[in-house]
């Protein structure tokens, strides 16, 4: 009936994706896509909350499986309105796995769109799949630029493998 109204359907799987995939799987077949409400951080204190380790693995999968199911996917993170750090985290794993058919957003309280100079950048096209180095960081080359995300505890060094700015 959605559908037919010309209506889409999105539906909030929050933290039942990792526990209940046959469940999201079969949903997933029924709706246009899927949104995990507390995509890689949750609260609204900066620099507490955030998702790693196999929890963040297990959404950047998400992020991966809604798309090749011919889905959308939406991922929100909570925090307070200048949590930039909160922003570039969520972003950047969205850009991990997404190949156009996903979203991410910043929220505080719903009451109002939260934009960062980050979600601007033109990165250009993918080169290639997410690659997770030794260390447990994750890159992701494109034409223009290059994403690293490091979902561990630990600061870890990396090699950027050429000159970058920005």
């Amino acid at each position: 009936r959605f559908h037919g109204a010309g209506k889409r359907m999105m539906i909030n799987l929050g933290g039942s994706w990792a526990d209940q995939m046959g469940v999201v799987a079969g949903w997933l077949r029924l709706v246009d896509g899927a949104m995990d409400e507390q995509f890689t951080k949750f609260g609204t204190v900066p620099g507490e909350g955030y998702v790693t380790g196999a929890q963040w693995e297990a959404q950047l999968s998400e992020v991966k499986s809604t798309e090749r199911a011919g889905k959308r996917f939406l991922g929100v993170a909570h925090s307070s309105p200048d949590d930039r750090d909160a922003a570039r985290y969520g972003w950047a794993t969205l850009l991990l796995g997404a190949e156009g058919s996903s979203d991410f957003a910043l929220h505080s309280d719903y009451t109002r769109e939260l934009w960062f100079p980050e979600y601007d950048l033109d990165l250009g096209a993918p080169r290639g799949d997410e690659v997770r180095e030794r260390t447990g960081v994750h890159r992701r080359r494109f034409s223009k630029g290059l994403v690293l995300v490091n979902p561990t505890t630990t600061s870890v060094p990396v090699r950027f493998g050429g000159r970058y700015t920005g």
